[in-house]
């Protein structure tokens, strides 16, 4: 017999998830798009070096998470793990030259092999918004501001906090990077291999390692504000204070590099300080200036974001509402099928869809059906009349006539 359950770290989504889901993005649909951002659709697959050269070598994204497979021409190719590098490569194969101020966003799976857990699946959706062009710290506030606002209006069960960091000009980081080796140096001898290869890679990911030893010493661990240049710590005031300015809370966090090669200047996440365990952070983006000249050789300005869409559904209430965009519809009869179709059709002219359950059954049953299916009307033909269930209210109208019944459920709706 075959297993029909899911593959590991992968669900099926359901009628009443895929309902929360939609109304998850439309609030950030409206958000996004009311700051001119345009949507783009960006392939799943796509070549196994642009995530090398894009996430970075080192991430633990590219050394053990990736799906990447050989196709029959023997090239390299990968589902994707995150979208902004998909992005970034539609934005310089299309736009750069004609078009280079873009505000894109996009929605789709990623792919990463990781532990399953709460908040964390190996197929995942995710939002996200990229923006091109732009060299004013203005923008990085925008993006922030439009993430606060999406968590403002989905109302989340838990309180969720911006944190900062700012990683400065290349300038900047090459003198830390240093500091950084020479204080860890001592430690070396101590770390496992995991850790060792971060000394040796990328010596930031130590930050945000969760090791007891490490986390031991980062309270002694230099501080990446204390060696930014002047025009940095310009830069990073202005931010702070339009944050201010736009009356959103933040805190600041050195040990936040986030786990991508390619950041530079400010990085934040969000988190939800509750409700979701160690897998808190709910949204997570910043400055990606470098990936231009890691992908084309030529420098440019750019920075995004991207929203987990599987921990905002915990976040946001679980009980669906009743359904108003739909009615339940149901006959005693086959014979009065057609009269049904003509109530269907009557509706749908009216933007008002309408479920008709093919079958006849006693009404007590066609009630608890439409009610377990989570309607709030259900409307019957039953002896040649309408009746108009109300099943939140528990009422009903009856009539001969189709206007009338629109007119009733129109006005329940109201």
């Amino acid at each position: 017999m075959i297993n029909l359950s899911p593959i590991r770290g992968m669900h099926d989504r359901l009628p009443d998830e895929c309902d929360q889901f939609s109304q998850i993005m439309a609030v950030i649909k409206e958000v996004t798009e009311s700051f001119g951002y345009r949507q783009v659709i960006i392939p799943i697959v796509e070549s196994t070096e642009l995530f090398k050269r894009s996430v970075g070598i080192s991430s633990d994204i590219v050394q053990k998470e990736m799906y990447t497979f050989n196709d029959r021409n023997d090239d390299s190719l990968t589902l994707r793990p995150e979208g902004t590098a998909g992005c970034y490569r539609a934005y310089l194969s299309e736009f750069q030259r004609s078009a280079p101020f873009q505000r894109l966003w996009y929605l789709g799976p990623m792919f990463r092999r990781e532990r399953p857990q709460k908040g964390r699946q190996r197929e995942f959706y995710q939002f996200g918004l990229e923006a091109f062009g732009y060299d004013h710290p203005s923008i990085d506030v925008e993006v922030i501001h439009i993430a606060n606002t999406i968590f403002s209006k989905l109302d989340l069960k838990a309180n969720v906090i911006c944190k900062l960091n700012y990683l400065g000009t290349s300038e900047t980081r090459e003198v830390y990077l240093e500091e950084l080796r020479s204080y860890f140096k001592p430690f070396v001898d101590q770390f496992d291999d995991v850790h060792k290869y971060r000394y040796e890679q990328n010596v930031l990911r130590l930050l945000d390692s969760k090791d007891e030893f490490i986390q031991s010493l980062l309270s002694q661990a230099p501080k990446i504000t204390n060696f930014l240049t002047d025009e940095d710590t310009q830069t990073y005031q202005l931010i702070k204070s339009l944050l201010e300015k736009f009356k959103i809370p933040y805190e600041e966090d050195f040990k936040l590099v986030r786990g991508l090669d390619y950041y530079s200047g400010l990085i934040y996440e969000f988190q939800a300080m509750d409700g979701l365990g160690a897998q808190n952070t709910i949204c997570a983006g910043g400055r990606t200036d470098n990936l231009c000249n890691i992908l084309s050789g030529k420098d440019g300005y750019s920075l995004g974001m991207a929203i987990g869409i599987e921990r905002l559904l915990l976040l946001t209430n679980s009980q669906t509402s009743k359904k108003l965009d739909k009615v339940f519809v149901f006959t005693d009869n086959e014979s009065n099928y057609d009269d049904l179709y003509q109530l269907q059709e009557s509706l749908q002219k009216r933007k008002q869809g309408v479920f008709i359950h093919y079958g006849v059954s006693q009404l007590k049953k066609q009630l608890n059906r439409a009610a377990n299916m989570n309607y709030q009307m259900a409307v019957g033909y039953i002896d040649s009349r309408w009746i108009v269930f109300d099943l939140v209210q528990n009422q009903k109208f009856e009539s001969n006539s189709i206007n009338d019944v629109w007119e009733h459920i129109n006005a329940s709706r109201i």
